[in-house]
């Protein structure tokens, strides 16, 4: 994922905009698909990313949302969940993880956000921790929050959207603490509307190898560990629309009877039965920004 960031970002300083409007819907689907070929051509050796939902809700609610959000009621994480499962992350792995993302929904709307990065950071004091926000909330945010960010090295990503914040007010309020903060390098027509076969007649190992999410986009919930996080958000899609996308004990493992983590890679390294339900000839790239209007067409159905 850093690596797409990356190319999306020399794309866009280098090519004047008219260029990029015509051509990043191509360039994002050949990118995705090299993505997984190098995901998936050599098994994992650590586990390098984790993601955590500190909400499931948003303020947003984007059409097409990967998180499902706009379908999501209302919640918020138990800290004392997000601390027990941190710490049989770190039994597991002996801290050897290279980026943690604190995300949503909109985790800026967890009124203990400033408790739970601190603990993130007690935990995993070698890794990167980044908090991914669409940044509405960052200047409402008090002085104990920028503290917080600065002694306790939390980066943060703002996801661009086409709604109004104050950039010169977020990068002086970031300077003056010491704080990065960086934005996605696409932009908001850029989005892309992942497509779901209900029926799970796709074949699960022929998209596993063809995703560029599948061991990519790791995401722990109370104690489960996903190889992607669709598999997590999918209850508010089958809860909303009264669908049956089942998601089975072979499509997440439970990191309290995980013995080490050999069990964890090895599981990262293959398709998830889960993998049938997706369809991604139907995925389309290059989409306007939308708020969702919770129709079961934003994901492809």
């Amino acid at each position: 994922m850093n690596l797409f960031r990356r190319l999306c970002r020399f794309y866009r300083n280098w090519l004047p905009e008219p260029i990029q409007n015509i051509f990043m819907p191509f360039f994002q689907t050949i990118l995705f698909a090299r993505m997984a070929a190098l995901l998936h051509r050599q098994k994992k050796t650590k586990l390098d990313y984790v993601e955590v939902s500190i909400t499931d809700h948003c303020n947003l609610n984007c059409k097409s949302c990967g998180q499902f959000s706009p379908l999501a009621p209302e919640k918020y994480i138990d800290p004392v969940e997000f601390e027990r499962d941190f710490r049989r992350l770190y039994e597991l792995t002996g801290g050897d993880i290279d980026a943690i993302r604190l995300l949503g929904g909109e985790p800026l709307l967890h009124p203990g956000i400033t408790g739970l990065m601190k603990t993130a950071r007690e935990i995993f004091d070698a890794s990167a921790i980044v908090l991914v926000t669409n940044g509405i909330l960052l200047l409402k945010q008090d002085e104990s929050f920028w503290e917080t960010c600065a002694s306790h090295r939390i980066n943060i990503l703002i996801s661009r959207y086409p709604v109004h914040i104050n950039d010169d007010e977020i990068a002086q309020m970031a300077g003056k603490h010491g704080i990065t903060v960086e934005y996605t390098a696409y932009k908001p027509q850029f989005m892309f509307q992942w497509a779901f076969d209900v029926t799970g007649k796709q074949n699960a190992g022929t998209n596993f190898n063809k995703c560029w999410l599948g061991g990519g986009c790791i995401h722990i919930d109370n104690g489960k560990l996903y190889s992607c996080a669709y598999v997590s958000a999918i209850k508010f899609f089958n809860n909303y629309y009264h669908e049956h996308l089942n998601v089975t004990d072979k499509d997440f493992l439970d990191v309290y009877r995980v013995k080490d983590i050999s069990e964890i890679l090895e599981f990262l390294s293959n398709p998830i039965p889960f993998c049938r339900y997706c369809d991604l000839k139907r995925v389309k790239y290059g989409q306007k920004w939308e708020r969702s209007k919770k129709e079961k067409s934003e994901w492809g159905c």
